[in-house]
């Protein structure tokens, strides 16, 4: 199953629960498409030390981090340091924060 949803993320759709779980599955997902993430558990996106491995996958993984991780300043600095191209799945505020983008 893990080499599906390396070549194609979207299969997590067809993923049992527990896969969903599982940080090196949806990370192999994100990997291919950020979208992935829509499928992943509320526990991983809501996780900064995974959302953030997420991010250095693919910046458009921080447009599915948990709410309350998308109202974070510091998580979302963070993932902006990581990679600026997430800004663009940030939330509109945060773009004050990071005035040269």
């Amino acid at each position: 199953m893990l080499s599906a949803i390396a070549e194609n993320g979207g299969a997590l759709r067809y993923a049992p629960e527990c896969l969903l779980a599982d940080p090196e599955v949806i990370l192999a997902a994100v990997a291919q498409t950020g979208g992935s993430l829509l499928y992943a558990s509320e526990g991983l996106r809501s996780d900064a030390d995974f959302m953030l491995a997420a991010v250095r996958a693919n910046a458009q993984a921080l447009g599915y981090a948990s709410p309350a991780l998308r109202g974070d300043k510091r998580f979302m600095l963070r993932a902006v340091a990581q990679d600026e191209h997430a800004l663009r799945c940030a939330p509109g505020r945060c773009h004050a924060l990071c005035p040269r983008f």
